[in-house]
């Protein structure tokens, strides 16, 4: 149906085709359909009319498809790393993975990455100043734009050098990353 009535704590089942007019490049494509309510009747007046409008996203991929992105760039501080990312290929592209940040000379000879990271027992090792996931924020086609990853410790990583390391995917290319900084003193 393209109207119908929704009781309180009801539900309707609501079927849609997609017919493009027109052949579909490859890639992924998006599409909203919205269900808008109507209003009943008069309203008195000096009342206020408020309408409640739901959108859907609808993605469609049309083959071939690459979800694909870069780091283009990365600025470190106390709090965390502010990316500048670049989706490179014709889909939806999300950064997946993990990071840790160690202090400099304190990263462990044979790996970086901690047994036990991300697991609900998980203890940090001296050393290890923040561990965390990579922001899963998704990236459209042919964007660039930048992404903020906050370090849990909301008080911040003391002053002093450090090492920061990435492992995962940016859609189909893996990132591995190293990448030292330092964080200054607080001017006062």
């Amino acid at each position: 149906p393209t109207t119908f009535t929704l009781p309180a704590d009801g539900s309707q089942v609501v079927r849609f085709a997609i017919r493009p007019a027109v052949p579909l490049s490859p890639g992924e494509h998006r599409a909203m359909i919205y269900f808008s309510q109507q209003a009943e009747g008069q309203q008195p007046k000096g009342t206020f009319r408020v309408l409640f409008r739901l959108g859907a996203a609808v993605y469609a991929r049309v083959p071939p498809y690459t979800m694909q992105g870069e780091i283009l760039s990365a600025r470190l501080d106390a709090h965390g790393v502010s990316f500048e990312v670049r989706n490179t290929g014709n889909a939806t592209a999300r950064m997946i993975g993990d990071y840790v940040v160690w202090k400099k000379g304190a990263v462990p000879a044979g790996s970086p990455w901690p047994a036990q990271l991300g697991q609900p027992t998980f203890k940090p090792p001296l050393g290890l100043a923040a561990s965390g996931a990579l922001p899963l924020d998704a990236d459209l086609p042919g964007l660039t734009r930048s992404v903020r990853l906050e370090f849990e410790d909301k008080k911040g990583l003391a002053p002093g050098a450090y090492v920061l390391f990435l492992r995962g995917t940016f859609g189909t290319p893996s990132i591995t990353r190293e990448l030292g900084f330092t964080v200054a003193p607080a001017a006062h």
